[in-house]
């Protein structure tokens, strides 16, 4: 069971949420959002899952 207490979520306006843990820091998530972002945009257009990146 995860504590969603200690998760943060950003929620982008073409519906994409990303969820990050307790351990990862504002910093980082200010640094990655982005990245991770354009490459979930990425996977969404070519219609593969996870794995077939």
């Amino acid at each position: 069971m995860v504590n969603e207490q200690y998760q943060t979520k950003i929620n982008f306006g073409d519906g994409i949420v990303i969820t990050y843990g307790d351990s990862v820091s504002r910093q980082w998530i200010k640094f990655m959002a982005p990245l991770i972002h354009a490459d979930e945009v990425k996977r969404r257009k070519r219609g593969g899952n996870y794995r077939d990146t």
